[in-house]
């Protein structure tokens, strides 16, 4: 797992930040101590996520301190900065944290956000999550959900010439003749073996390692495997 920025400690689980955020609600007592609406605990939590526990601390120490006395928005603005300079590996973790990827996957995303600005990375993973859950919840059979969530969601980070055009009954013309711009190890087309079998799975960009766990996907009983 990536360290954060500055911080020699890996990330710790993510749960720890729920306490972090239940002691800046409440002092020791159980009395109040700032009100933490959803925006602030999110922002606060997206900060946190790649950090060790010790950097966790102080950013909460910090938290406490800007509450205090400069308020809400000075703290809101602060995690935002936070969270800007935050590298494409952190942002890889928080869709690890959300989605159940592979290790094409990882390789897969961690490319394409270091392609983008600091600003188009976070768009991008809230992107991507979102169409993970929607296109999972939206597949009826539980064995599929998995994949038809990497299918919908590796399309978001795609140059939008290089998705699939989506088609009624009479199919668009093309109007660019180049080929679509993929990352290394990534096609459109796998050859895959299902049993004594030879069939070519296409639509989606894949990695080797996608293709495979897309094929297994559809045929759970059958012997699979990818050929070319």
């Amino acid at each position: 797992m990536e360290r954060a920025a500055n911080d020699p400690e890996p990330p710790a689980p993510e749960a720890d930040i729920d306490l972090l955020l239940e002691n800046l609600r409440f002092d020791y007592t159980g009395a109040p101590l700032h009100d933490i609406d959803n925006e602030l605990a999110g922002a606060i939590r997206l900060a946190m996520l790649a950090m060790g526990r010790r950097a966790r601390a102080d950013l909460a120490a910090l938290i406490d301190d800007e509450l205090a006395t400069k308020g809400r928005e000075r703290v809101l603005a602060l995690l935002q900065q936070r969270i800007k300079a935050q590298s494409p590996a952190t942002w890889l973790e928080w869709i690890k944290q959300a989605c159940p990827l592979v290790d094409g996957d990882v390789e897969f995303i961690g490319k394409l956000l270091a392609r983008l600005a600091p600003r188009e990375q976070e768009q991008a993973a809230h992107r991507y999550v979102a169409a993970w859950k929607a296109a999972a919840e939206a597949e009826a059979q539980p064995h599929r959900q998995a994949n038809a969530g990497r299918q919908a969601a590796n399309q978001t980070l795609l140059p939008a010439n290089s998705r699939p055009m989506a088609t009624g009954s009479t199919r668009q013309p093309s109007t660019t003749t180049e080929a679509p711009s993929l990352p290394a190890g990534v096609r459109m087309a796998w050859t895959i073996r299902v049993g004594d079998k030879r069939l070519v799975m296409t639509g989606n960009p894949y990695t080797r390692e996608q293709a495979q766990q897309a094929a297994k996907a559809r045929w759970p009983d059958a012997d699979v495997e990818v050929v070319e």
